[in-house]
């Protein structure tokens, strides 16, 4: 599962609509859109403030592991 594809996943199972979450989270509608579609790299403020908006779901820990930015802090933790 793609990082995109847990953020929709997680909004459709909170049942928000694509533009609630994206105020929610601080972002376009259209952003929002583009990040679940992978269209763009979702930065890690968003990621963040995903977590903080939709909580921890199960297929979110999968998700957030494909980050770049969270696979590299991994990396460094466990070195």
């Amino acid at each position: 599962m793609t990082v995109g594809e847990g953020l929709r996943l997680a909004r459709v199972f909170r049942r928000m609509t694509l533009t609630r979450a994206s105020l929610e989270l601080g972002v376009a509608p259209a952003t929002l859109s583009k990040y679940e579609r992978g269209v763009l790299d979702v930065p890690p403020e968003v990621l963040a403030a995903a977590v903080r908006l939709y909580g921890r779901l199960p297929w979110m820990a999968e998700a957030l592991e494909q980050h770049p930015v969270v696979r590299l802090y991994l990396d460094l933790r466990a070195a």
